[in-house]
């Protein structure tokens, strides 16, 4: 659904441009509304000689408002600034689409954790090969000083301060609906995601990783990954204070850890270089299971298909 308080087209004959004022968007299933967002200036702009192409920033006081675990949340703050480029096909799909945002700040009524954004890029591509064996889309997506609410959260806390992650998806997903069952046939066609980086400072963990991601029979992430960790003895004394693992476990786990990890070059910091496997619901070290995984709520596919319709 969307809706606008005034609506003012200008620019023609050059780039056209509309403005718009209080623009309201919303998804939702049967009767309930799953997300709700409002914008207090929102411009759209496009060249006539490249109509596919659009780009469109947003300003002022924002509002967004979803559906948390079942109880309604509202956002409302503003954005330094908003700006969304992105390519679209006969279709209405996008094919390219690159998303900046700096400065993003939202307070809720609900009292949960406020939504806090530095600066967050997101590129994505589709490419055009169909064979099930090569790439289908790339996205890149890097991000500074995010803090969120649950959803956001591990044991850590719920502020990542840096997270940078490049992948390759392997397969192609058909744009056809519903969205679920194309993703359970891109799985059971051997689909999978090549991640060729992934960066994260969070907590007392700084973490480089590179591997693939696939989906098990109950749709849950299945991974391999070769990673570079720093701050794990750090890590293990939080697991250990929230209860997560017992303290005879963590004091093995440091003892195995200090093992197996290296002395960097200042000869301060430990460096520990680990095969990281990610299967049923848990997170593992060779035979050495590290933390447990909350399930994936497929759920949000819904809403995801709300967004993007065209």
């Amino acid at each position: 659904m969307a809706s606008a308080e005034l609506v003012e087209l200008g620019g023609f004959p050059s780039a056209i441009s509309l403005s718009v004022e209080g623009l309201h968007l919303g998804g939702k299933t049967g009767d309930e509304a799953e997300w709700a967002w409002k914008s207090r200036q929102t411009k759209i702009s496009s060249n006539p000689w490249q109509p596919n192409q659009y780009q469109i920033a947003l300003s002022g006081d924002q509002n967004l408002r979803f559906l948390l675990e079942g109880v309604p949340v509202v956002y409302q703050g503003s954005a330094n600034s908003v700006t969304l480029e992105t390519s679209i096909d006969f279709e209405g799909y996008p094919t390219k689409t690159f998303l900046s945002l700096v400065g993003l700040n939202l307070i809720s009524s609900n009292e949960v954790t406020p939504i806090s954004v530095g600066t967050l890029k997101l590129n994505f591509k589709r490419l055009p090969s169909k064979a099930k064996d090569s790439p289908a889309m790339e996205i890149a997506f890097e991000a500074e000083g995010v803090s969120g609410p649950n959803i956001l959260m591990s044991p850590f806390g719920g502020t990542f301060k840096r997270v940078v992650f490049s992948a390759r998806q392997v397969g192609n997903i058909e744009n056809q609906r519903p969205l679920i069952s194309q993703i359970v046939e891109w799985r059971d066609k051997g689909g999978f995601i090549e991640v060729d980086h992934l960066a994260l400072d969070h907590g007392p963990v700084v973490l480089s990783a590179n591997g693939t991601v696939a989906l098990d029979q109950e749709m849950q992430p299945l991974g391999s990954f070769t990673s570079r960790t720093f701050g794990f003895f750090e890590a293990v004394d939080v697991l250990r204070s929230k209860g997560l693992i017992k303290s005879k476990d963590a004091t093995m786990i440091k003892l195995v850890l200090g093992v197996v990890s290296k002395t960097t070059g200042d000869g301060e910091r430990r460096r520990l270089d680990l095969p990281i496997s990610v299967q049923n619901r848990s997170v593992y070290t060779g035979p050495i299971r590290l933390v447990g995984l909350a399930p994936v709520d497929w759920s949000f596919v819904k809403t995801l298909e709300a967004m993007v319709t065209p």
